[in-house]
C-alpha cells in the first residue's frame, strides 16, 4: 500500500512536469503482476542538452538509492563548459538484460529526433554490453575508468597498502599513456617495479584493457567522458546532497529535478562569465581565434596545453613532406617508459593536421604536439573541423 501510494504521487509529479512542459518524457515497465518494475524520465532541458552534447554518454548504475532498493541509472554527459549534464534518469528493480534493453529503447524513443550516441561508457557488466549492442548497434561501447576502479577498489586498496607509490603509478599507466605501445611498456614496468605478478585483480584488469584503457581506443571519440569526473560528480551530488536509501520515489524524482536545476544555474553562470572579451597570454592569430570560439573552461585547457608545448622541440621528419617530429625536452623528469616523441602531419595548404597521440580524435581537444607544430608552421587560423 505504501509503495502504491508512492507510485501515485510519483505519477502526479510527472503530470505536473508534463503540464509545465509538454516535452517532459516518462515511461514505465510493469512486471507480469502489473507492478511497476522500471521507470525512466527526462526533463525537456535534459533532452535539449542531449541534442547538443549527446555524442558521448556515461551510464552509471552503481547506486541503490531508495527504500525499495532500486538501482539509479543516470545518463550523464559533458557540456561545452566541461560541466556534467544529466540527460535522463531511471530506477531499475533488477539488472537483467530485459530491463537494460527496455531502458535503452526508452532512452532512444525519448531522444528520437537526435542521433544515437557515438560512444557509451558503462561499468563492467556483460548484460549491459549485450543490451547496448542490440539497441545501439553502431554505438561504440567502452568501460568507464572511474567505475572500473571503483568496482575493484576493495582489492586495489589491499595492493595500495603494500607501497604508497602503487596507486599513483597505476593511475599514470591508465591516464597518462598516449599510444598502445607506451601503455604496454608502462604496465610492464609497473608490474615488475612493485612485484605485482601475483595480483589476480591486475591480471583481470589487464585482460580487458582494450575496453577501458584510453590509449588503446584513442581513435574512438569519447569527448571528455573518459576522464570520468562527470559520472563521479553527478553520482556524488545525488548521493551526498539529495537522496539516500530512505528516500521514497516521488521525493527522489523531485530531488533529481533539484540536481538538474542546480546544474543549470551553474551552467548559466559560466555562460555569463564567457560573455566578456577574453584575455590571451599570447597574440598568435590562432590563439586569438580560439579565445573567441571556445568557452572559458575549454580555452583554459587550451592555454595550459599551449604553455606545455613550449617544452617541446620540433624537427622536420626527413624525407616526409609536411611531417614533423615533436620531441619532449623534459625527458629527465619522465619514466623510462614514456614516449618522448610523436609524429605530426601538418599540411597548412590543405588545412590538414594529425598527431599520432590521437588526443584530438579522442577528446576533441588539441594536443601539445599539434600546438607546437602550429607555432612552428606559423598557422594563422585553425580550420573549423578541428574546433569541437
Amino acid at each position: 500500500a505504501e509503495m502504491a501510494d508512492d507510485i501515485n504521487k510519483l505519477f502526479a509529479f510527472f503530470s505536473e512536469c508534463k503540464m509545465q512542459n509538454s516535452k517532459f518524457y516518462w515511461d514505465m515497465q510493469l512486471d507480469e503482476d502489473g507492478v511497476v518494475k522500471n521507470i525512466f524520465w527526462s526533463h525537456a532541458s535534459s533532452q535539449a542538452e542531449y541534442a547538443d552534447f549527446g555524442d558521448a554518454v556515461t551510464l552509471d548504475t552503481t547506486y541503490k538509492t531508495n527504500i525499495y532498493g532500486m538501482s539509479l541509472a543516470m545518463f550523464v554527459g559533458a557540456s561545452h563548459h566541461i560541466q556534467d549534464t544529466l540527460f535522463g534518469c531511471a530506477l531499475l528493480r533488477d539488472k537483467k538484460i530485459e530491463s537494460f534493453e527496455w531502458l535503452f529503447k526508452t532512452f532512444k524513443n525519448c531522444m528520437e529526433d537526435c542521433p544515437s550516441p557515438r560512444c557509451v561508457l558503462t561499468d563492467q557488466d556483460n548484460v549491459i554490453a549485450v543490451a547496448i549492442t542490440n539497441v545501439f548497434p553502431k554505438t561504440i561501447h567502452r568501460l568507464c575508468r572511474w567505475l572500473i576502479l571503483k568496482n575493484h577498489s576493495e582489492a586495489l586498496n589491499i595492493l595500495y597498502a603494500r607501497d604508497d607509490r602503487i596507486e599513483s603509478e597505476l593511475l599514470l599507466c591508465v591516464n597518462q599513456t598516449y599510444t598502445p605501445q607506451e601503455f604496454e611498456n608502462a604496465w610492464s614496468w609497473f608490474i615488475d617495479e612493485f612485484d605485482l605478478q601475483d595480483s589476480v585483480t591486475l591480471q583481470n584488469l589487464y585482460e580487458i584493457r582494450h575496453r577501458w584503457i584510453p590509449a588503446l581506443f584513442k581513435k574512438d571519440y569519447c569527448g571528455r567522458m573518459t576522464s570520468t569526473q562527470q559520472s563521479e560528480s553527478v553520482n556524488k551530488l545525488a548521493k551526498r546532497n539529495f537522496v539516500d536509501h530512505q528516500t521514497n520515489l516521488h521525493s527522489f524524482a523531485r530531488r533529481m529535478l533539484d540536481i538538474i536545476i542546480s546544474r543549470e544555474a551553474k551552467e548559466a553562470a559560466e555562460t555569463r562569465a564567457c560573455l566578456g572579451m577574453p584575455i590571451t597570454k599570447t597574440r598568435w592569430s590562432f590563439v586569438v581565434q580560439m579565445s573567441r570560439v571556445y568557452t572559458r573552461a575549454v580555452f583554459k585547457l587550451f592555454e595550459e596545453a599551449l604553455d606545455d608545448c613550449t617544452a617541446f622541440r620540433i624537427d622536420m621528419d626527413i624525407g616526409n613532406t609536411n611531417r614533423w617530429i615533436v620531441l619532449d625536452m623534459e625527458h629527465s623528469e619522465k619514466h623510462d617508459w614514456c614516449q618522448l616523441q610523436f609524429k605530426v602531419l601538418a599540411d597548412v595548404q590543405k588545412g590538414r593536421y594529425e598527431c599520432e597521440c590521437k588526443q584530438w580524435e579522442h577528446t576533441g581537444l588539441l594536443c601539445t604536439h599539434l600546438l607546437r607544430t602550429f607555432i612552428h608552421a606559423q598557422v594563422e587560423k585553425i580550420p573549423p573541423q578541428y574546433v569541437l
